[in-house]
Parts: C-alpha cells; sequence; structure tokens
C-alpha cells in the first residue's frame, strides 16, 4: 500500500519552483488535455485534482476543479477552487464569459430588461438593433423587382 507521505512525497518533487503569479508549475508527465499527471497505484492520477483533494477536502457531487489562474498546468492548491461547469466557463476569458458580461450593444443600447433579447443559440441581442435591422430588411424585400 502507498503511504500518503510518499505520495506527497513524489508531488513534490515534480513541481517547479513558484513562479511571480504564485503559481506552482508542474514538471512530471500531462494529459493530452494539457492537465497535470503522476500514476497513483498503476493509476494516472490528475494532479491538481488530487491537490485539491489534499489540501481543501473531497469534491463535492457536480462540481469539478477551478483554476483561478488559468494555468492548467499550476498545482497550487489556493489557486484552484471547486466550481460548477457554470462557473468555470463563467471566470474564464471565452467568448460566453466576454458575452455575459456585456452590458450594452455596440450601438450604445443597456442589454437588460425588456432590451434584451436571448437568442436561440444563446446569445444576448439588443431588441431595439434587433428590429431594427428586421425592418432595414423587410424595406429592402419591398424594393426588390417582383417576380
Amino acid at each position: 500500500m502507498i503511504k500518503r507521505a510518499d505520495i506527497e512525497g513524489r508531488f513534490w518533487d515534480k513541481v517547479g519552483e513558484t513562479t511571480i503569479t504564485g503559481c506552482l508549475p508542474w514538471l512530471g508527465g500531462f494529459f493530452r488535455d494539457g492537465y497535470p499527471r503522476m500514476s497513483i497505484k498503476d493509476k494516472g492520477t490528475r494532479m491538481h485534482l488530487w491537490a485539491l483533494e489534499r489540501w481543501y477536502g473531497p469534491r463535492p457531487a457536480g462540481y469539478l476543479a477551478c483554476h483561478l489562474c488559468e494555468h492548467p498546468w499550476c498545482v497550487n492548491a489556493d489557486h484552484l477552487t471547486w466550481g460548477t461547469v457554470r462557473q468555470n466557463t463563467l471566470t474564464s476569458d471565452t467568448p460566453a464569459a466576454r458575452n455575459i458580461k456585456k452590458t450594452h450593444c455596440p450601438a450604445g443600447h443597456i442589454l437588460n430588461g425588456i432590451n434584451l433579447y436571448r437568442h436561440p443559440d444563446g446569445s444576448r441581442k439588443c431588441r431595439i438593433c434587433v428590429n431594427s435591422s428586421k425592418k432595414r430588411y423587410r424595406a429592402r424585400l419591398k424594393r426588390l423587382p417582383q417576380i
């Protein structure tokens, strides 16, 4: 049986020096998706998850490990937290996160309340601009020659 102290010792052997941002870079192997890997009991273990569980307790049901520093190679438990997929998406720099943070459309109209149009594709649009675009489209159709 592998002792916890042995695993922890192997863990620290594969951790580099703290970066300027406080990240602890993993110097060992990686999974294909870029997350740190180490074999424990002949099984590949995601070491950022191991670190988070080691210092902050077991993973709550329905939660995943979120990197607050946005560096998948970082194994600093202080840079990790348990969160939902939605929380992870909204705290990262993704199109979905940027879209949800928008407060105004490119024309300057506010994006909330009655002026907020939720498109079936999930995007948020300005109702004033959508209606204006529809009006211009219908006007163009009227100008086309009738066949």
